[in-house]
């Protein structure tokens, strides 16, 4: 029988600002190496550095599975002494251990504090059956209200789809026609910049199976198609972590753009379409706790498309402030050059891939079919989703195992191809985290 709750114990390196707030660097299981991370950040000069411990509780359902909605963490700050004596410095500078140091320091504990994690949620709709434009773009942003933290949204396009002369229904036809979800907060925080493709495939990888969708075909009706816009990360052990707290801000701006028929049918001839868009948000209610905010924020993004036919490589994104926790990886054919993810899913030309830094392979020589079989295993999914291979970092469900980008003078995907034509675009989306800003 499975126990009632289950325990997880974590150290969290924090940063206290000059207002008061904390800007979250780093947490691990380990303490010594928190501690490690945060001497080093010290010697740099950094200040106001806190390490606190996190001990959360989570009641398990009767299947044994994780009840996250009714979690509980105590926090306790650790306090390291003031004075460290220049030979434990030394010391830690030779040896390059954290041993060494925490030898002359005295972890000393300071009064607790407890909040509740996600508490009471709610699911509410924001917009209803709102007009988009065809080949353009709609903004949203005064239609949301905020302050409380959002876990997930939801949004559900509505094709109303009248054939005329048009022929050849192309696959994905309701993904390729969504060309673009931007969403950012008025912080410069940069949440989704990604296709509709990209962003159902990754609900496909997250969720263990593809969200809701009416199969589109050549003839007169209504399409349908969902796809979210996950904040949260339930695989992880903490998946408030990256929670969109909307109480830091004063507005956030979700835009759509759309396509055309020319996204749908492979001959468009006399055939014509409108959309509509309906918005759901599953957010806690009410704020959330002061001390139950977020650490980083979660950012889906791309690389510029390349054409394996040309170049079968993609240099990813390099930051001090981003980590990788998934790279979702396509390959397609006949598709438009600087599109992401756009053409036929293709399976038949790669052949293995590589990823790599200045120092190491992270990834060496994956075989195409194996990543997808892999995949398909470690989702749960109901099949191989096509052209698609995902990179996953953090299945331990630790957020720290994300793969740091800071560091790195190289980041690099290598694709082995073998009889790839023109247009065949592939494109790297990661599914990343970054630091909250001021």
């Amino acid at each position: 029988m499975a126990a009632a709750e289950k325990r997880v114990t974590e150290y969290a390196l924090s940063r206290v600002l000059s207002d008061g707030t904390r800007q979250g660097l780093y947490s691990h299981e380990d303490r010594a190496l928190v501690e490690h991370v945060k001497i080093r950040e010290a010697l740099k000069g950094v200040t106001g550095l806190v390490i606190t411990e996190r001990n959360a509780v989570y009641p398990l359902n009767e299947d044994g599975s994780v009840n996250h909605h009714k979690s509980t963490v105590d926090e306790v700050d650790l306090a390291l002494a003031l004075v460290i004596g220049a030979a434990a410095v030394l010391a830690f500078l030779i040896s390059g251990s954290p041993e060494a140091f925490m030898l002359a320091v005295a972890p000393a504990a300071v009064p607790r504090r407890t909040f509740l994690g996600r508490g009471y949620t709610e699911r509410y709709n924001f917009v209803s059956a709102a007009a988009l434009s065809i080949n353009g773009n709609t903004p949203f942003s005064k239609e949301f209200r905020l302050g409380a933290g959002w876990y997930k949204m939801w949004l559900r396009f509505v094709f109303s789809f009248t054939v005329g002369t048009g022929t050849t229904a192309l696959s994905d036809a309701t993904l390729r026609i969504i060309k673009k979800i931007f969403f950012k907060t008025d912080r410069g925080e940069l949440i989704c910049n990604e296709p509709g493709r990209a962003m159902f495939y990754i609900a496909n990888y997250r969720l263990g199976t593809n969200p809701f969708r009416t199969t589109f075909a050549a003839s007169t009706g209504t399409y349908e198609v969902d796809i979210p816009i996950l904040f949260t990360d339930d695989y992880m052990d903490r998946p408030e972590d990256t929670v969109l707290d909307t109480a830091r801000y004063e507005s956030l701006d979700l835009e759509i753009q759309l396509g055309g028929v020319a996204d749908l049918l492979g001959t468009v001839g006399t055939s014509s379409v409108t959309a509509t868009l309906d918005i759901d948000v599953e957010r806690s209610y009410g704020k959330l706790p002061d001390k139950a905010k977020p650490h980083y924020f979660i950012s889906y993004d791309h690389r510029a498309p390349q054409d394996a036919s040309v170049n079968p490589n993609i240099e990813l994104e390099k930051s001090p402030d981003l980590s990788i926790k998934r790279l979702y990886f396509f390959t397609g054919d006949t598709g438009l050059a600087g599109i992401p993810w756009s053409g036929n899913a293709n399976d038949t030309y790669p052949v293995k891939t590589n990823i790599q830094d200045q120092d190491r392979f992270i990834e060496k020589d994956r075989k195409h079919p194996f990543v997808q079989s892999l995949n398909k295993l470690d989702a749960s999914l109901e099949a191989v989703a096509a052209g698609v291979e995902v990179y996953d970092w953090v299945r331990d469900g630790s957020i720290t195992s994300a793969l740091s980008t800071g560091e790195k003078s190289s980041l690099q995907l290598q694709l082995t191809q073998s009889g790839a034509a023109a247009a065949s675009i592939i494109t790297a989306t990661h599914e990343g985290i970054r630091l909250l800003k001021a």
